[in-house]
């Protein structure tokens, strides 16, 4: 971790097509998320997993759901507590060059 900045590299496509497999994604923690963030949490039972925030707040905890239709649904995911919310994705870099993108906050 660089000044409060992770990288990490994703597997799977149920982000695409922001976020394609393979991508590397610049995390940085925040005190509050909102909907529409696309974040990184540490799931209970499906792990390290990137998706975007659909509902909720800090204290209730929030509804996360993959941009591809393929992906596991928001209802099967549960209610994600804001401390498995490792951070929002900052930067995108997909694998290939033509789809480089940023995320907007």
């Amino acid at each position: 971790m660089i000044f409060g900045y992770q990288i990490v590299k994703t597997a799977g496509d149920s982000m695409s097509p922001a976020i394609f497999d393979g991508a590397y994604l610049l995390i940085k923690r925040r005190n509050t998320y909102q909907t529409g963030d696309i974040v990184y949490v540490r799931h209970k039972r499906y792990g390290n997993i990137v998706k975007r925030i659909v509902s909720g707040d800090k204290k209730t905890g929030y509804y996360i759901d993959g941009d591809n239709i393929a992906s596991v649904s928001m209802m099967k995911m549960g209610i994600v507590e804001h401390v498995r919310i490792v951070g929002m994705v900052r930067m995108i870099i997909n694998p290939s060059h033509d789809n480089n993108s940023l995320a907007k906050n």
